[in-house]
Formats: C-alpha cells, structure tokens, sequence
C-alpha cells in the first residue's frame, strides 16, 4: 500500500505544496523535501503505522479498464511513466559507472535492478506471476552478458568485467525502453485509425 499524509490546510499555506520536479519520473523524494519543509517550520510529524486512510474516489471513474479507450488510455500513461524514468535513470546509471570510484560502480550495479523492480512494484503493482519473466530476462541477460565478456571464475579480476556488465545491462535497459515507447506509440496510433 503507498504511503499517505494528511496535513491541515493551513501549513499548506505556510509551508508552500510539493515540488512537483521531485515527483517520479524524476526523482522519489517529493514527501520528504515537504516534510523537511514542515519542520523546518516548526511543526512536529507523527507516523503512525496503526491508522487506516480511506481515499474517496469518483465512482464514475474508478474500476477497472472495461472499454478499450481506458485501457489505451492507461497504456499511454503507463508508456509515459516507463519511458521518462527508465530511459534518464539508465542514462545517468551508464555516466556514473563509467566513471565513479569502483566501489560506487558495485554498488550501484547492483542497485539498478532492484530499482527497476521497485517501480514495478509501487507503480503496477502486478502479481508475482507477471515478475517471474522479467527476473528470469535479468538474470539471462546477466549470464549472457558475463559469457560475451569472457567471464573466467578462475580470475582474480573480477571486478572489470563485473563493471564493464552493469554498464552494457543498463544501457540495454534504456534501449529496450525506447523500443517500447515506439511499440506503445504504434498501438496509440492503431487505435485511432
């Protein structure tokens, strides 16, 4: 379940809204600058896990996807979404691991993937089902990727091709993204023929 605040309108006032440009897709970290901003003007935060927030939704727009327009209309958000995050995140990753201090190179190589799947969790929230295919496509694209790189457990210099990978997996990641920004801008374009 996302996470959920409730403010008073007043602070609204005092404190100023949330930077939209600290939202996804460009960053995480729009509810944090805010809360900062709460204190920073002297008001306290409480979190407390026991509550439950009931969010009121317009009837009329809530359900599921049953006509086709509101599915090619959830597919252009989706795209929009996938594309924008995706594509800046793994074009930033490559800058960093080629040239950041090794030890942010590992650890940033193995962040990415769990990154990728946080999103999918917090934005789609599909079934473990639907996970299964793209955890098996990271790991073979991993293994191939260490096999063309010339992979040898025996060497003591692991860390090279281990790099070299992250780089070619991230930049693979932003390639398929832009592939399928195409592929959704195609069946956007059917729809409306």
């Amino acid at each position: 379940m996302p996470p959920c605040i409730m403010i008073r309108k007043k602070i609204f006032e005092e404190a100023g809204y949330f930077d939209g440009s600290l939202e996804i897709p460009h960053s995480q970290h729009g509810e944090i600058e805010f809360a900062a901003r709460i204190k920073a003007q002297g008001y306290k935060l409480l979190i407390d896990g026991t509550h439950t927030a009931v969010h009121l939704h317009d009837k009329q727009n809530s359900g599921t996807f049953g006509t086709r327009s509101q599915l090619m209309r959830m597919l252009k958000i989706s795209r929009d979404r996938l594309i924008g995050y995706f594509s800046t995140y793994a074009d930033s990753y490559f800058k960093v691991l080629k040239s950041a201090p090794a030890c942010q190179k590992l650890e940033l190589a193995g962040y990415f993937p769990f990154h990728c799947l946080s999103f999918f969790i917090m934005n789609f929230q599909p079934s473990w089902v639907l996970m299964y295919p793209i955890l098996v496509g990271l790991g073979w694209s991993l293994l191939s990727s260490l096999r063309s790189e010339g992979f040898r457990p025996a060497n003591i210099f692991i860390f090279h091709p281990l790099i070299t990978l992250s780089g070619r997996v991230i930049r693979a990641y932003g390639y398929f993204f832009r592939r399928l920004e195409r592929l959704l801008d195609y069946l956007l374009r059917m729809d409306h023929d």
